[in-house]
């Protein structure tokens, strides 16, 4: 099985309790990935997982392009993977981390961008699923590939003054 770290970034005390159920439910999906199918099957496995994980009645889909009025297929950089909305009126957006580390930076600023054009106020949530280096180096994955140490890192060293909603890492890790 799969151990689901979750590590704050940036919260902030008026956390909706929509948002902590939804963090719940999500750690627990994920916890359900098995080592050596995750490992097999790489990205894929996670990636398949991420998009079974139903988030549950108090969430409605919405577009997952940066901005709100995005319409069709687009490219990764021009979206995030995925953007809810809860009942009162709160967004959630979730990037799902498994890419080369130059594309950290990139991952936290389509996240913001993507809360930012959706509500004025900064109380959404920015959900990050990284892996970390061990579970990357057991998989074989490229060793380019951003771990979770690196997202933190560059969080604290640039990109988190640039973040005005809430940042969440849920790290997947063997256990």
């Amino acid at each position: 099985m799969i151990q689901v770290r979750e590590i704050w970034l940036k919260q902030q005390v008026d956390m909706f309790p929509s948002f902590t159920l939804f963090t719940i439910r999500l750690k627990t999906h994920l916890k359900s990935l098995e080592v050596m199918k995750t490992v097999g099957n790489r990205s894929g496995a996670v990636k398949r997982l991420v998009a079974e994980f139903a988030p549950g009645d108090d969430f409605i889909p919405r577009r997952s392009g940066i901005h709100p009025d995005s319409e069709g297929r687009l490219p990764a950089g021009h979206r995030v993977d995925t953007v809810l909305e809860d009942r009162s009126g709160q967004f959630l957006a979730m990037e799902l981390c498994l890419n080369n580390r130059e594309t950290i930076g990139t991952n936290f600023m389509k996240l913001s961008a993507a809360l930012d054009a959706r509500s004025e106020s900064s109380q959404g949530l920015a959900v990050l699923i990284t892996l970390s280096r061990e579970l990357l180096n057991f998989g074989g994955w490229d060793k380019s590939y951003g771990d979770t140490s690196e997202y933190i890192e560059l969080f604290n060293l640039a990109y988190g003054q640039y973040m005005r909603n809430n940042v969440l890492i849920l790290s997947l890790e063997p256990s």
